[in-house]
């Protein structure tokens, strides 16, 4: 869990960090997400085979990811960038701390106050970021497709 956090904390800084001194790369723009997809769908993965997540979920994200991630390739392909939604920041928000919590998985007292199941907090979160999962999903293809003669009149 500690792992998970600390990558999740610094691949947030990089990212500002990047913007803020202008440092951006094509490079760059192609690997930091492929890396923190591969970081996730590891975890998500991980957290299935332990039977802490349903694996249906985890398909439908994994789906929703794959699909969302080819059809980017496409649109940069043919001269669109689909930039990352407000609906998409909040599905990895979602998810980066259901995931915290999943990770973490034992039931804990917070400042000896109350008992928290943290497992049932990180299940919660992540349908939370199911829903914004699929909401941006459906937001990417409508723009997608909102554009696509204009694509294939460009061909």
């Amino acid at each position: 869990m500690a792992i998970f956090v600390v990558a999740m904390i610094t691949d947030i800084i990089d990212g500002y960090l990047a913007r803020k001194w202008d440092l951006v790369s094509v490079v760059g723009a192609f690997l930091d997400p492929l890396a923190d997809k591969l970081m996730v769908v590891t975890t998500l993965v991980m957290l299935v085979s332990h039977g802490w997540l349903p694996a249906w979920l985890v398909a439908l994200l994994i789906c929703r990811e794959l699909t969302i991630t080819a059809l980017r390739t496409i649109a940069v392909s043919e001269g669109l960038v689909l930039a990352a939604s407000t609906l998409g920041k909040f599905k990895t928000t979602f998810q980066a701390t259901a995931l915290g919590f999943l990770l973490w998985h034992h039931e804990t007292d917070f400042l000896w106050l109350f008992h928290v199941d943290v497992h049932a907090c990180g299940i919660v979160l992540m349908y939370f970021a199911l829903f914004f999962s699929l909401v941006s999903a459906g937001s990417y293809l409508k723009s997608f497709f909102e554009h696509a003669p204009t694509l294939d009149a460009q061909a």
